[in-house]
Order: C-alpha cells, then structure tokens, then sequence
C-alpha cells in the first residue's frame, strides 16, 4: 500500500513469532509440544481496521525449516518480526 506521495508506508506489517525451544534431532521427551506459529498482521490505517494477513502454524521435523519460511514470510512482507526469545531464534 501507498500514501498520497506514491511511497510505500513504513512497518505497515508486523508479525509475531511463538517459537519452539526444539526439534525432532533435540527431542525432550515431551509429548506435549508447542508448534512454530507466525501470524503477520496488517496494522490499522485510516479507516482501515487491523487485519492478519498470514498465518503459518506447524511443527517441521527441524525447526529450521520454520525460521527458513519465517524470514520468507518477513521478507514478502517487508516487516519485522517480535521473536518470543527461546534457546534457538532467529538471527
């Protein structure tokens, strides 16, 4: 999206990141896991109420195989992320 000056606005879109502290290589024990989940919303402008735009929710067999979608999702949307902080988190 533009403003009236043909420029694209800035940090329209912010996402939030729940992480998951291991993988399957680094498995507790636990059966009880939290999955990786990423939501990318679109902050409120104008009249414009705030919206999610993406949503990726999944438990890969490697959790770098999240991030790595992650930081595409960022990218495609040109936002910033607020990564939960855990033991393992993107860079």
């Amino acid at each position: 999206m533009e403003d009236q000056n043909g420029l694209a606005y800035a940090n329209l879109y912010v996402g939030g990141i729940d992480a998951i502290d291991v993988d399957s290589t680094t498995s507790t024990g636990q059966t009880d896991v939290s999955e990786f989940c990423f939501v990318i919303m679109r902050r409120q402008i104008g009249l414009k109420s705030p919206k999610v735009v993406a949503i990726y929710k999944e438990r890969p067999a490697h959790i770098q195989t999240a991030f790595d979608t992650a930081i595409k999702l960022c990218q495609f949307y040109n936002c910033k992320a607020l990564v939960e902080a855990t033991r393992i988190s993107i860079k």
